[in-house]
């Protein structure tokens, strides 16, 4: 076996381990073809006892009323068709795994090239410098955000959701809302597009309020595990219900006020909001009245909104979680 057979060979072994429904896709091809040869071997049997049947015409033989049936070509079709499910299974589905596995593995190397762990001993400070000086523990990681605008002049922040740590990305922002839905960060065509800042917005954040957008992937990654702030009851308050993003400038703290499903022609995607005016105010309002949870902390006309958006149960419906703006660092 050639060197490349192989890459493709183990590539699909691995891309099989990490995603649970080609397993079961490929596992029930698998068992429909095993029962159906199982079904052929019987027939096959069967035909095979017909032929030990004493013939009438033999001296001393009786043979009356035997039903004499002729081979089904069902079985055959079926066992066919069950090989070709299994075929289809492994070159029709493999391809779309093999493009969430790439969009991951390029994700991670991202991470790892342009993010930094912090960690910082309060113990080194004293009291008075602990005010001033000492990074919040909220703040988690230190962009590179020089070399990430080399590798992409479109990149614009870095996110991350408190309890979720697969949402760890880089946020870009192109001239359109179209261009990252079908395309990674590197600029690789994939189903798991980026993570991206809407193109009405600013691209430093300060609007009142800002979208941000990302794919729900099957696998879990990019959005794909919003939806336990609406599937799990307690994931909101076991976790804290913060999110941060980060930017060259600072770090934004956000805490979550809503989360609610909406079609996916709202007009929170369509309306541009400003801090202080009525629209505003009842766009707070509404989110509030349909978030799937109570918060604590609301928030008001002049408060500083992101609303992360993804896609929910259907194409025409989206799941979204509002953030209020609490703090940032450095101030």
């Amino acid at each position: 076996m050639s060197d490349t057979l192989k890459e493709v060979f183990l590539n699909l072994i691995q891309s099989i381990a990490k995603d649970y429904t080609v397993q079961l896709y490929i596992a029930g091809a698998v068992v429909f073809t095993v029962v159906v040869l199982l079904i052929i071997r019987f027939r096959n049997n069967d035909i095979a006892m017909e032929d030990d049947i004493p013939e009438p015409e033999e001296e001393g033989n009786i043979v009356e009323n035997y039903d004499f049936e002729k081979p089904s070509h069902m079985a055959g079709i079926l066992g066919v068709g069950g090989i070709t499910v299994a075929v289809v299974a492994v070159l029709v589905v493999y391809p779309i795994i093999g493009s969430y596995v790439e969009a991951r593995e390029e994700y991670v190397d991202i991470s790892y090239a342009y993010t930094t762990p912090v960690e910082v001993n309060v113990d080194e400070y004293s009291s008075e410098e602990i005010a001033v000086n000492v990074i919040p523990s909220w703040y988690k990681i230190d962009v590179d955000f020089d070399s990430l605008k080399e590798a992409n002049p479109e990149a614009v922040g870095w996110i991350t959701v408190d309890g979720i740590d697969v949402i760890d990305y880089p946020i870009v922002q192109a001239d359109d809302n179209d261009k990252y839905l079908h395309e990674t960060f590197n600029g690789t065509a994939s189903s798991s597009g980026a993570i991206f800042l809407s193109s009405d917005n600013s691209s430093n954040f300060t609007d009142g309020y800002s979208i941000i957008y990302g794919h729900n992937m099957r696998d879990g990654s990019m959005f794909g595990q919003l939806k336990r702030f609406i599937n799990e009851p307690d994931f909101i308050t076991d976790t804290g219900g913060y999110f941060t993003v980060y930017t060259p400038a600072c770090a934004y703290r956000y805490l979550i006020f809503s989360v609610c499903t909406l079609d996916a022609n709202d007009e929170i995607y369509t309306q541009a909001y400003k801090n202080g005016t009525d629209e505003f105010t009842g766009l707070l309002e509404r989110m509030i009245s349909l978030s799937q949870f109570a918060s604590d902390v609301i928030p008001n006309e002049n408060s500083r909104i992101i609303t992360l958006s993804t896609c929910s149960y259907s194409d025409t419906v989206r799941l979204t979680v509002q953030g209020m703006l609490m703090e940032r660092y450095p101030q």
